[in-house]
């Protein structure tokens, strides 16, 4: 009977965890430091020139102050509603568990309705901290209480239709990074997708008439563009409740057929069609990079980088998503790159004929994807590194991986290695895109190595962060909350703290890593301007007095993060014994090396 006792113990223990206290905590003081630094930074210095603020003065502020929130809000929905529904039935698949809940008298519905409800009211309450402090916006005026209900009804929609989504995918994955990974590929793919067919408009006209509908259907279920776009069909109010109706909808779908699936889904997996088994036998035997033979030397690697995969339908989809962005990329970098390329052979390198020219748009178009890109790879490293060890122990690997004789520092830097290689496609578009900036003039080869160094360190430290917290959690739900958030502090989170006083230095920015890397792409304008060949009409613009710290932050940033990942690594593989317990060799006495275990492993066999 619903709700059942599944809804209970999920409520209960999600009522005791101290991340979901202090999620909230966090979520109201950064909206909070929002309100006051926008106050300050719009106030501040008119207050000292006058004590009094007009009402329209006011109103705008208000009305500012509540988009911002509006948006703050969404990304946040966006985030966390994933990570907290799509591993609710994934990781009881993984831990084993799933068994007993179906050979119990519990019917499908009370399973999937009991973990997804619970969540659901978890992101309830955690929407429902901003009321409070939206409701201080009142004082200013200029925000209409019909425009906040609205809102708020938009952001409730959303959170259905991505729960919804999130809870259908984790009855179908194996494991939980699965389904996560997965819910967020196509989370991406749904607000990204429309602005990339959008840009067909005028280059392919015949083309885009025929996906028209597609993309307009889309934008109108986008909360974002619906908060922030006036349709020319329908009114603000017909397109929210366009909007809602379509995730309502969404949501009744996936639920319904999560509830339906769950059962016969577990009673036939890993069974395959017999017309799947036909198609695919003949490439069985035939790969287009051929596996190599383990290498004995080092076994781990070679399980991380040719057995840690992702798989079935998974990996379906996120290679057809990843091959959809490999495909618009190309198609803008070739455009591009054929205008840089006739530019160079027109003009040379042509010092002073950099700004508006094709170089310059392609150089832009570089940071841009390369910032947007890079995310996405964090994402996937920082996925992959986080369920690291935490996959082995939920999968009962955990125990003969253990007694091996392989070290400690075998695993860490094996895991390590594995979970930047997890990304290998993505890191080759950015490599790819990178080179064709070279090739056309835009990118300076100088440029090119400090992108190559810092994408390098970046990743190295968020592997090494992931494979850290994994080897020392519980469960892969705990690790990825754990290093996710642990990431979007380092990564500009941090700023939160200097909120009533920004330092007005760029050495602010030491940790935003897309920013670094995005700008770490010099071009040959970029370069001439450090060494003073350019006049001042066309000098880097950068405000006088802080070169050396803007160019400090370029090179501190990288360091700092390399420094980081090199000490996790180190002290990871040298505690490794004594945080999973293993014996080990005691007093002034090192642990032993591989040599030695295997010998002991054969002398204890004999």
């Amino acid at each position: 009977m619903l709700p059942g006792p599944v809804f209970h113990v999920e409520l209960l223990t999600s009522a005791r965890r101290l991340r979901n206290y202090l999620g909230r905590s966090l979520y109201g003081l950064f909206l909070l430091g929002i309100v006051s630094q926008a106050y300050f930074s719009r106030f501040n210095e008119g207050l000292l020139r006058s004590p009094e603020v007009s009402i329209r003065e006011m109103a705008t502020f208000g009305r500012t102050i509540f988009y911002t929130f509006v948006f703050c809000q969404g990304v946040a929905v966006m985030v966390l509603t994933p990570a907290l529904v799509a591993g609710a039935i994934a990781d009881e698949r993984q831990r084993k568990t799933l068994h007993y809940l179906l050979a119990s008298r519990l019917s499908g519905a009370e399973i999937v309705l009991g973990k997804l409800g619970a969540r659901l009211i978890v992101l309830a309450v955690f929407v429902t901290t901003g009321v409070p402090i939206l409701s201080i916006l009142g004082l200013f005026g200029g925000v209409a209480f019909d425009l906040v209900a609205w809102s708020y009804a938009g952001t409730l929609s959303t959170i259905l239709a991505l729960a919804g989504l999130s809870i259908l995918i984790s009855v179908g994955s194996k494991r939980p990074r699965d389904a996560i990974l997965l819910v967020f590929v196509l989370v991406g793919f749904w607000l990204l997708a429309p602005l990339l067919l959008s840009t067909f408009r005028s280059e392919w006209p015949v083309v885009y008439s025929v996906i028209e509908p597609v993309v307009e259907f889309l934008f109108l279920t986008d909360p974002f563009y619906v908060a922030t776009a006036n349709s020319t069909k329908f009114t603000f109010e017909e397109t929210v409740l366009l909007m809602i109706a379509v995730h309502v909808g969404l949501f009744l779908v996936t639920t319904i057929w999560a509830v339906l699936g769950l059962r016969p889904g577990f009673k036939n997996e890993g069974a395959r069609s017999r017309l799947l088994r036909v198609l695919t036998r003949p490439w069985k035997t035939w790969r287009l990079f051929p596996r190599p033979a383990c290498d004995d030397e080092d076994p781990m690697l070679w399980k991380e980088r040719f057995v840690s995969r992702l798989r079935g339908r998974t990996r379906a989809i996120v290679g057809l998503v990843g091959l959809l962005i490999f495909a618009g990329v190309g198609y803008w970098t070739v455009r591009l790159g054929v205008e840089a390329w006739d530019d160079l052979m027109a003009n040379d390198l042509g010092i002073f004929t950099w700004w508006m020219c094709p170089r310059s748009q392609f150089h832009n178009f570089i940071q841009g994807v390369s910032g947007a890109l890079y995310p996405v790879i964090a994402i996937g490293v920082a996925v992959s590194a986080a369920s690291s060890f935490t996959s082995e122990r939920e999968q009962d690997t955990w125990t003969s991986l253990t007694a091996s004789t392989l070290t400690g520092g075998e695993m860490v830097l094996a895991k390590v290695i594995g979970s930047i290689e997890s990304t290998r496609i993505l890191l080759a578009t950015l490599m790819v895109l990178w080179m064709m900036g070279v090739a056309t003039g835009t990118l300076h080869p100088y440029g090119l190595i400090a992108g190559l160094v810092s994408l390098a360190c970046f990743l190295v430290f968020i592997a090494a962060l992931g494979v850290t917290v994994s080897l020392q959690a519980r469960t892969t739900a705990r690790a990825l909350a754990f290093t996710i958030a642990t990431l979007v502090f380092l990564n500009g989170g941090y700023l939160l703290c200097m909120v009533l006083y920004m330092p007005d230095s760029p050495l602010v920015l030491l940790g935003v890593s897309p920013y670094l890397l995005a700008s770490s792409l010099f071009s040959y304008h970029d370069i001439w301007g450090l060494f003073g060949w350019l006049s001042d009409d066309y000098s880097i613009q950068i405000a006088a007095g802080t070169e050396m710290e803007w160019y400090l932050t370029q090179t501190l940033g990288p360091l700092i993060q390399a420094g980081a990942a090199v000490l996790l690594i180190w002290r990871t593989s040298k505690r490794f014994d004594e945080i999973i317990d293993r014996p080990h060799m005691t007093g002034s006495q090192e642990t032993p090396t591989r040599p030695v275990l295997e010998s002991r492993a054969m002398g204890a066999t004999a």
